[in-house]
């Protein structure tokens, strides 16, 4: 997979494409030459008087805390995510969400019947800790 930082370079070019306005050349040149197709179309008369720069950062976080803990609880104990049990649409999130395919391989540890009321021996059983 390519590695996704930019060095001095690349954020230097990314920089003088924005300040030297080279996006707003390319997008009337595009528009010139879509206008040159279809003369009658009004929309691209339009886009040609209201170029705006479009290349933004996105302002929406996707994941938050609270999502990322559902997230790790559900690998931890299925092995599966499935992104669309975040969604704001019940049709989709309820069967995303009942749809994981669960692998049960925790066990509960084995509890000693004579100290079975030792809090200190519930809560430390081989190593494991209880809650």
């Amino acid at each position: 997979m390519a590695n996704k930082s930019g060095g001095a370079s690349k954020t230097g070019q990314a920089a003088a494409y924005k300040a030297n306005r080279v996006w707003e050349k390319n997008r009337l040149r595009k528009l010139r030459r879509a206008l040159k197709r279809s003369p009658d179309n009004e929309q691209i008369l339009t886009a040609m008087k209201g170029v705006s720069y479009r290349r933004k950062t996105p302002t929406v976080r996707t994941w938050s805390a609270s999502k990322i803990r559902i997230a790790e609880l559900f690998k931890m104990f299925s092995g599966h995510v499935d992104l669309q049990m975040f969604s704001n649409n019940e049709k989709v999130s309820v069967p995303a969400t009942l749809s994981h395919r669960m692998k049960w391989e925790f066990k509960a540890p084995p509890v000693n019947e004579k100290t079975m009321f030792s809090i200190g021996i519930r809560m430390h059983t081989g190593g494991n800790q209880w809650a």
